[in-house]
C-alpha cells in the first residue's frame, strides 16, 4: 500500500513538472505607469516608466544629474537578476529636461538599453538647443555602447512590448525642428494601451499652443487625442505664463481623460494664469507631484506617483 501510494505521488510529481502550466497563473502583463521626479531648474523634468509585465519602456529621462531618476528607475523597473533592462527609450524631443538623463542611464552599469526611439533632428544646431553641449556627448555615448537608435520617418510607428502596444506619432507641426522656438512643438505624441488591464495614456510631450492648433485642424490627429485615455501627460508641464483660449478649450472640453499630469511644482501650477481659467472639473484631474490629496497616488511615495488599475 505505501509502495503505491508513493508511486502516486511521484506520478503527481512527473505531471506537474511535465506539464507545468496546467493549473498555473500566467505572469501578469498588466501596465503600471510611474511618474518620476526629475528637478530641474523650477519644474519638473520629465521621465515616465512604463513597466509592462515584466518588460520595462521609458518614456523620456529627465535632465541630466537631475537626482533620483536613476534611483527610481531601479528601483522600480523589473530586474533580470540585478539588471534592468529597457526594452525602449522615448525621447518626445531633444531638450535638456527630457532627453540628457539618457547619459545617466547609459553610465550605469546595472541598466541596460535595447533600443532608443526619436524623431529626425539633424538640422538643429547646436547652440540652439543643446544645454551645455549634452547632446553630442549623449549620442557619442549611444554608439560606445552600440544602443541601436530608431529615427522615425512613417507618420506613426507602433511597438508591442509584453501586451502594451505603443504608438509614436511624429510631431505634427514641425518635422524638422531647426530652432529652439520649434523644439517643443516637434514633441512626438505617445499612446499607450495595456490589453491587460485597461490602464492607457496620452503623452504631449511639451506640445503648446501652435501644435495644439494645428491637432485641432487635423482629423487625423485630433482623432488621436480626443480617444478616451485614463492619462494625460500635458504638454509643457501643464505650465503656461498666459491663458490661450483654444488651449485651454482642449483640455477643458476635447481631452476625454480620467487624469491629468502635470509635471510641473504645484506652486507654479495653481498660481499661473492659465491654471486659474480652466473649468473647475479639469482642475480636479489635475495630479501635480506635490499635490498629495489626488487619488491617483497609489502606493504614492514622495518622489513617486503610481498609477495602477
Amino acid at each position: 500500500m505505501m509502495k503505491k501510494a508513493s508511486s502516486l505521488v511521484m506520478l503527481v510529481i512527473i505531471i506537474a513538472l511535465l506539464f507545468p502550466t496546467q493549473g498555473v497563473k500566467a505572469a501578469s502583463k498588466d501596465l503600471s505607469m510611474y511618474f518620476i521626479e526629475s528637478s530641474h531648474n523650477s519644474y519638473k523634468a520629465d521621465a515616465t516608466l512604463l513597466r509592462c509585465g515584466d518588460k520595462n519602456v521609458l518614456i523620456d529621462a529627465g535632465a541630466k544629474s537631475s537626482g533620483n531618476m536613476v534611483n527610481m528607475v531601479k528601483s522600480k523597473a523589473t530586474k533580470t537578476g540585478n539588471i534592468v533592462y529597457l526594452e525602449a527609450v522615448i525621447i518626445s524631443h531633444p531638450h535638456n529636461d527630457h532627453a540628457a538623463g539618457i547619459i545617466d542611464l547609459l553610465n550605469d552599469p546595472q541598466i541596460k538599453i535595447k533600443k532608443i526611439y526619436r524623431d529626425n533632428y539633424s538640422n538643429l544646431r547646436e547652440t540652439d538647443y543643446k544645454n551645455n553641449g549634452w547632446w553630442t556627448p549623449l549620442n557619442e555615448l549611444i554608439k560606445k555602447n552600440n544602443v541601436p537608435v530608431e529615427v522615425l520617418s512613417n507618420k506613426e510607428t507602433s511597438i508591442n512590448i509584453n501586451g502594451t502596444a505603443i504608438t509614436l506619432y511624429r510631431p505634427i507641426k514641425v518635422n524638422n525642428p531647426t530652432t529652439t522656438a520649434d523644439v517643443n512643438n516637434s514633441s512626438i505624441i505617445v499612446t499607450v494601451n495595456c490589453s491587460s488591464n485597461g490602464l492607457s495614456g496620452l503623452f504631449l510631450g511639451d506640445l503648446e499652443s501652435a501644435a495644439i492648433q494645428s491637432i485641432k485642424g487635423n482629423p487625423y490627429y485630433y482623432n488621436i487625442c480626443s480617444r478616451p485615455y485614463t492619462v494625460c501627460k500635458m504638454g509643457h508641464h501643464g505650465v503656461r505664463k498666459e491663458t490661450v483660449l483654444l488651449e485651454k478649450n482642449f483640455y477643458d472640453q476635447e481631452l476625454n481623460c480620467t487624469y491629468l499630469i502635470a509635471t510641473s511644482k504645484k506652486e507654479n501650477l495653481v498660481e499661473n494664469d492659465f491654471y486659474k481659467k480652466l473649468d473647475p472639473a479639469t482642475k480636479n484631474k489635475i495630479a501635480a507631484f506635490n499635490s498629495g490629496d489626488k487619488a491617483i497616488y497609489v502606493g504614492r511615495a514622495k518622489t513617486l506617483s503610481h498609477i495602477t488599475k
